[in-house]
């Protein structure tokens, strides 16, 4: 009798875990972050607490935790979540052979490269996409998520070719299995807009990001990134082209839309601001654009800290405009900076 109480009551809480964990995945993909944390704190809460834990369930309760963090930019919580479960997940799953592994990989993968932690990021990429080609094949969706994360990679290290030919082998498995109006297609063709702009493809660059464009409107998502990535790429090519007026309601919708959906201090934000800041910098609009340098500037030291590339990508920009109007002693002081975080990060 017992025996029979005690296996009834894991069974409840395998059923209790189970919506919890349902439950967290409806809110995470309705953009409503905060929400679901709760919930997938109290999830792992069970998850660790049940009479004969379940490492399998706590894996999944951790990952997810994750994941929730890294959509909120909170990468330093995120990223010892993320390797408990990978950890829990290769003790108890052969690590050549299971897609849970595979999933922890590219998750953790994701975090370093957010944060430019490159040399750490892609082997975890590359593992997470043999797992999942030795067991699903070369042209699964699960594959083609694992070449756009590595493409990503690539594209931020400025190994542009490498990133094409794994975005585009991305994006020939989503067209063949998804709609063409899919999200995660549209995601892959914004990826290669932005690295046919870095090479100064523009044509090339614009038809692309004006794909994607077309695909994250009809398919509106108040929780999509992907809006803020198609109209801040597409500004970023006309401002290139001096095609001013064009550029600026692209980053003041993509600046409204991604304050209201992700928060004043998100990555997203950042990025419009950047781009908006060389847009009237470029004008000679210098007290505008210097303005927006130093709000995307806080949100980056606050999300990587003061020494990640990304910070010197910024300080470049606003010492060149403090020497564009004659301050000199402060351009000096930003380009110190830069030059220490280069060379600590090299």
């Amino acid at each position: 009798m017992l025996m029979m109480l005690g296996a009834d009551m894991a069974y409840g809480q395998a059923r209790e875990l189970s919506k919890l964990n349902d439950k967290v995945d409806v809110l995470y993909r309705q953009g409503h972050y905060s929400d679901a944390l709760v919930v997938a704190q109290e999830a792992l809460q069970l998850a660790e607490q049940t009479n004969n834990p379940n490492p399998s369930y706590i894996a999944t309760s951790l990952y997810q935790l994750g994941q929730l963090y890294s959509a909120q930019d909170r990468y330093t919580q995120a990223e010892p979540l993320f390797l408990r479960s990978l950890a829990i997940r290769e003790s108890i799953l052969a690590p050549d052979h299971r897609l849970a592994v595979a999933e922890s990989l590219y998750a953790l993968a994701g975090v370093y490269s957010a944060q430019a932690r490159y040399a750490a990021a892609e082997p975890l990429f590359n593992r997470s996409l043999a797992i999942r080609e030795n067991i699903l094949g070369p042209d699964h969706l699960a594959v083609a998520e694992s070449m756009y994360g590595l493409a990503t990679l690539y594209g931020r290290q400025g190994l542009y070719a490498a990133a094409e030919l794994l975005n585009k082998r991305a994006l020939k498995i989503a067209e063949k299995y998804l709609d063409s109006d899919h999200l995660n297609t549209g995601a892959v063709l914004a990826s290669l807009g932005m690295i046919y702009f870095a090479q100064g493809r523009y044509a090339e660059a614009e038809s692309f990001c004006d794909r994607s464009r077309t695909i994250v409107e009809s398919a509106f998502n108040p929780s999509n990134s992907g809006v803020v990535v198609t109209m801040n790429c597409l500004g970023n090519i006309y401002t290139a082209q001096g095609r001013y007026t064009a550029a600026e309601p692209l980053y003041n919708r993509a600046l409204a839309f991604g304050e209201k959906a992700f928060g004043t201090d998100s990555l997203e934000v950042k990025e419009t601001l950047k781009g908006l800041a060389v847009l009237y910098d470029e004008q000679g609009l210098y007290a505008a654009a210097e303005l927006l340098y130093k709000r995307s500037l806080a949100i980056t030291e606050k999300v990587f800290g003061q020494h990640n590339p990304a910070v010197a990508e910024i300080l470049v920009r606003l010492s060149r405009l403090y020497r564009k109007t004659g301050r000199e002693k402060a351009a000096e002081e930003l380009e110190v900076r830069t030059l220490v975080i280069r060379t600590s990060t090299r």
